[in-house]
């Protein structure tokens, strides 16, 4: 069974995943709509868990359903492109 899209990121590690392709970064890549000083994304669409946290909050918050769009368009991406879609970054 295949799970459903999905983002992890803390620090220095951001884990994406969708439709059978796993991307591992270094950095969150500029997705549109989310706080330019997010810190943590725990974003499972399997669990319905999308929360986040800012650089200055102590602790994670609902995603807001404009973030939850922009993660989607963005793993969306990562399903169509994988790796190809940073390699600029790399």
């Amino acid at each position: 069974m295949m799970e459903g899209p999905s983002l992890y990121f803390k620090g220095r590690h951001m884990i994406a995943k969708s439709d059978g392709v796993t991307v591992e970064l270094e950095t969150l890549p500029a997705i549109d709509a989310l706080p330019k000083n997010t810190t943590e994304i725990h974003f499972y669409t399997e669990r319905c868990e999308y929360k986040l946290r800012e650089n200055a909050k102590p602790q994670m918050r609902d995603m807001q359903p404009p973030e939850i769009e922009a993660v989607l368009r963005f793993l969306r991406k990562v399903s169509a492109f994988g790796c190809g879609l940073f390699r600029r970054h790399v």
